[in-house]
């Protein structure tokens, strides 16, 4: 499902501490570097919000961000987690971890899961 500005705009202002917000590939539709920068700051007011969020999606640099959005929000962290694969072969096993290669070394998409505030 895709939102308009209007409606994640919409979502976020009316998010609290008690909410949880799933996203996937949120703001993929858009270069990637505006996507990550739109993406990074959405984490943060996130965090700031106590917000608890799953966030999907294949920016690794954004997952390689999570202790630096922790150090920055000042409250609750936010975690990289991955999903592990085993001899090339999807294992539908979780980890929380760093994600691991690139789009481009890998050839296809290694999935990794952005998850905030894991424990508020």
């Amino acid at each position: 499902m895709y939102f308009t500005n209007f409606e994640v705009k919409r979502m976020f202002s009316r998010s609290t501490n008690r909410s949880l917000m799933l996203l996937n590939e949120t703001f993929s539709t858009t270069s990637f570097e505006e996507g990550y920068y739109i993406a990074r700051d959405s984490v943060k007011a996130l965090l700031s919000k106590g917000v608890r969020t799953i966030y999907n999606t294949h920016m690794h640099k954004l997952g390689a961000d999570a202790e630096e959005l922790t150090r920055e929000s000042g409250g609750p962290g936010a975690a990289s987690l991955i999903m592990r694969t085993e001899e090339g072969r999807r294992s539908f096993k979780v980890a929380l971890a760093r994600p691991e290669g690139s789009l481009g070394s890998t050839g296809r998409a290694a999935q990794w899961f952005r998850a905030s505030l894991l424990d508020p």
